[in-house]
């Protein structure tokens, strides 16, 4: 192991500067080096579509009013989350909606 002290005697802070250390004498980088690769994004992780038993959305049809919304975020956020509870009806939309060429702004994964 590339680590002089076990993990679990780590704090959080000295855990990762312990693992990018290992890292740079693993690929040779500085920090700088591998600094420059790193993207920050800003993520949402709990969004309730129009599907979902909890929702603000009102109206007949409120799929409308959320595309609108999603596709209105400001450009850091690059990820959401769906929290439809129980039911995947709103996630499997969403992908039927990205197939179609909306949420273009949206980082979109099937896996």
């Amino acid at each position: 192991m590339l680590l002089a002290t076990p993990i679990y005697q780590l704090s959080e802070h000295n855990l990762l500067s312990a693992v990018s250390e290992a890292s740079a004498r693993l690929t040779g980088e500085t920090h700088h080096e591998r600094s420059a690769r790193s993207i920050w994004r800003k993520w949402d992780l709990h969004v309730h579509t129009p599907e979902s038993l909890v929702h603000q959305y009102g109206g007949d049809d409120p799929w409308p009013q959320f595309i609108r919304e999603l596709e209105s975020l400001p450009p850091e956020f690059k990820v959401i989350g769906i929290n439809d509870y129980l039911f995947l009806d709103g996630y499997k939309r969403i992908l039927k909606e990205k197939a179609a060429g909306k949420f273009q702004n949206i980082d979109l994964s099937c896996q």
